[in-house]
């Protein structure tokens, strides 16, 4: 079953291995590695933390999730990415969760508010502030964040999943080429689509699951949602759905920026933040790393 989905992402695997088999880790970050942030033996359930070498004092921290389709990828896939960004000045908390479709959703929506729940209790150790804290996702990652940052601020959705929110204010966070909305990400041309929701949502009737109508991030944003740095590029097969969280944003009057790269960047496709070949890579990080900046400054001054 689903054989085809399943080649497509092994493919995707090779393609990243090649990625990182470029790269190399930035000069100058700290590790902390593999540190389980729930207490039960799984892979699936640690993570890692990079911070600038010779930190001593407390970082603002972001918390990295990962994309893949729920059904693929890891923190290691992002650890040269998650150094980068800690070189910005912040501590990184870079996570792993359990994957699709031996684990549905919301699997991975439990993961990450059990991984904020360690954030919170534990961070400090690690020089990550425990109330200084942004979120960043990719793709599914984007959606996973997105929906952990509406559960703990919509009580309507914590109700439903019978979830403690760990927070209900976050610094910031940046969505990158991400679903938002699994009901309208099924009009997007994005291959095996229909694979995808069937196995995050664990059954091919999943249409009348209790959980569908709760399977919306822009459906049960606040106004309190933090302020967003929205990356796309028109070339990604995903790109209505970062048309559609715009509408929202400025709907709900949410501070924002969003860099949307038009089709003369040929070369930019989905998750192109990932590759430091692009040069707009670099520049969309260091964009985002100013904006949460600028969030910092505006809390804290």
């Amino acid at each position: 079953m689903y054989t085809l989905t399943k080649m497509m992402w092994k493919a995707v695997g090779r393609m990243d291995q090649m990625r990182l088999a470029r790269q190399q880790p930035p000069a100058g970050v700290t590790l902390y590695k593999d540190i389980p942030y729930l207490d039960d033996g799984l892979t699936e359930h640690l993570l890692d933390v990079y911070i600038p070498a010779g930190t001593q004092d407390l970082l603002p921290t972001i918390v990295n999730v990962h994309g893949g389709g729920w059904m693929y990828g890891d923190k290691e896939l992002y650890q040269y990415y998650g150094m980068q960004l800690s070189l910005g000045g912040f501590a990184v908390v870079n996570i792993n969760y359990r994957l699709a479709p031996q684990y549905p959703h919301p699997a991975q929506l439990q993961d990450t508010l059990a991984a904020l729940r360690w954030l919170r209790q534990s961070g400090a150790s690690f020089f990550a502030h425990p109330e200084q804290v942004f979120l960043c996702g990719d793709s599914a990652g984007a959606y996973i964040a997105a929906m952990a940052i509406c559960t703990c601020q919509n009580p309507v959705l914590s109700d439903f999943y019978q979830l403690d929110p760990p927070y209900t204010d976050f610094m910031g966070v940046g969505l990158h080429c991400g679903v938002y909305d699994l009901q309208t990400v099924q009009e997007c041309k994005f291959p095996r689509m229909q694979d995808h929701m069937e196995m995050v949502l664990g059954s091919k009737d999943y249409q009348h699951l209790p959980c569908y109508p709760y399977t919306s991030a822009r459906a049960f944003m606040t106004p309190s949602f933090p302020p967003t740095y929205l990356l796309s590029t028109e070339n990604d097969g995903l790109f209505p759905e970062t048309r559609h969280m715009l509408t929202q944003l400025e709907a709900l009057h949410i501070p924002h920026q969003a860099q949307l790269w038009d089709k003369t960047h040929k070369k930019l496709a989905h998750v192109f933040h990932l590759n430091p070949r692009h040069p707009e890579s670099a520049v969309s990080m260091e964009q985002m790393l100013a904006f949460f900046r600028q969030q910092l400054l505006e809390t804290t001054s």
